[in-house]
């Protein structure tokens, strides 16, 4: 990810979670693209370093298996 992108999408997060509060779950996605994984890995990327400064509520993974482990009753 050019380093431009990069600092745009991590002051997204900082936007992100300066409304949403520090108690958020932000889930970083990538959207699939055959033939590669780029997208993912830098999703990946950005939430280690995320989590790396100490924002464990940042999170990539599959959306889904996520909800499930909430304690959610519809």
């Amino acid at each position: 990810m050019r380093r431009s992108r990069w600092t745009a999408f991590q002051g997204f997060i900082d936007t992100l979670r300066a409304r949403c509060g520090s108690h958020a779950v932000i889930v970083v996605s990538a959207t699939y693209v055959y033939g590669t994984t780029a997208l993912a890995d830098a999703a990946q990327r950005v939430v280690a370093e995320r989590n790396a400064r100490g924002d464990d509520r940042v999170i990539a993974d599959r959306l889904l298996e996520f909800v499930a482990t909430l304690p959610l009753r519809w």
